[in-house]
């Protein structure tokens, strides 16, 4: 694959094969990367995840050569309009059906890149695209399905005679970056936890130096993430086995991708130290002014002093101060006990299963994807490995050779 460093220094064409066909699907390596940038960074719907900073490593050590592909469509410019990355049914569901779905390892938010100035004219091109490339039908896990994307697709659908199926809807907490933070974080938290907060904090800076650091540059992001693998690997998800530290094409994947994000300054690292020693780290990635809260971990040793609530709270202030970031989205699992106390907003989630055309094959094609969330749901526990319902990713993944 290009260099995403080198996307952001010069203007790189469409492979010819994609100038051809001007639309239509193709594997995700050939897709323009300066393009595809472009895009991400003027979406309706903003998705970090879905920015090839953050998508290209995820492919690159987490998935088979070949196996992510993509639905595209171009404006009369060339510029692309919109993008949807996806495996086919067989390689993520091991379903043998002709349809895309749009499942990524770490990929908690599946809205698709749409640009322009009718969203719905651009949904209605994506879904005719996959249409006409074979494809019966599209699976969007973990869609935000109140957002503009979400609406341009379901007035498309309509338009053409044709509905959306939703499955495994829930709600997760979410901020709307406040402007006076203390009134927010008083309303949510009540006065007497905030005074709590303190005195833990008080008692935190009575054992030492404890302070707050914001990483953004590339040689502190990748500093800060090799504190916050550690902390990680140190704790619950260490002695489960799941840290990001504890596998090569996790810790490779999650290295490339804060290096790629930081030198387009759409990552920061947020810590809390305590001596010198990180107690608690957040991983934010932006996109826009919109943020995504990708990952937390905290010293199990310092519990006691509410390290994930002060991590949030002080993120809560940050971005308020700053002034950057309008909404942020926690990723979190709906009823989280800490953030849902914290960030009162809610994002309704949700994954979309959208028929391209009328016809059995597309009813017969949702059927099976139903048919195996169901399966899924009662195997795994929910967003025990990020996903919930049909789209639960497994941990035994397909790894590059």
């Amino acid at each position: 694959m290009t260099s995403l460093v080198q996307a952001k220094n010069q203007r790189i064409s469409a492979p010819r094969s994609a100038e051809r066909s001007r639309s239509g699907l193709l594997p995700l390596d050939q897709v323009s990367l300066h393009r595809w940038q472009v895009l991400a960074d003027r979406a309706a719907d903003p998705n970090g995840f879905n920015d090839p900073s953050f998508l290209q490593p995820v492919c690159r050590h987490m998935l088979a050569p070949g196996d992510a592909k993509a639905i595209q469509s171009h404006q009369s410019n060339g510029a692309l309009s919109s993008l949807l990355p996806f495996r086919t049914a067989r390689s993520a569901l091991k379903l043998p059906i002709p349809a895309a779905i749009g499942l990524f390892p770490y990929v908690t938010l599946g809205t698709p890149l749409l640009a322009g100035d009718n969203l719905e004219e651009v949904a209605g091109e994506l879904i005719d695209h996959a249409s006409r490339q074979g494809l019966a039908a599209i699976g969007l896990p973990m869609m935000a399905l109140d957002g503009p994307a979400a609406r341009a697709i379901e007035a498309a659908l309509a338009k053409r005679g044709l509905s959306a199926q939703i499955i495994n809807a829930h709600e997760r907490a979410a901020l709307q970056v406040p402007v006076d933070p203390e009134d927010y974080l008083r309303a949510g938290l009540g006065s007497k936890k905030l005074k709590e907060l303190r005195r833990q904090n008080n008692r935190l800076e009575d054992m030492g130096p404890a302070e707050w650091t914001v990483s953004r540059t590339e040689q502190d992001v990748l500093a800060a993430l090799g504190r916050f693998l550690t902390l990680e690997a140190n704790g619950w998800k260490g002695a489960r086995g799941s840290s990001l530290a504890q596998d090569q094409a996790d810790r490779g994947f999650v290295t490339e991708a804060a290096r790629n994000l930081a030198a387009c300054r759409a990552i920061e690292i947020v810590e809390l130290t305590s001596n010198g020693n990180a107690i608690a780290s957040g991983i934010v990635i932006r996109s826009g002014r919109s943020a995504l809260y990708f990952k937390t971990a905290y010293d199990e040793a310092f519990a006691r002093y509410s390290p994930g609530v002060q991590l949030t709270v002080f993120l809560t202030r940050y971005l308020s101060e700053q002034g950057e970031v309008d909404y942020v989205d926690s990723t979190a699992a709906p009823g989280h006990p800490m953030i849902d106390h914290v960030w009162r907003e809610r994002r309704r989630i949700g994954d979309m299963l959208i028929p391209t055309r009328k016809g059995l094959l597309p009813v017969l094609s949702i059927a099976a994807i139903k048919g195996r969330s169901v399966l899924r749901r009662h195997a795994k526990t929910a967003y025990l490995k990020l996903f919930d319902g049909g789209f639960v990713t497994l941990r035994k993944r397909k790894r590059r050779t």
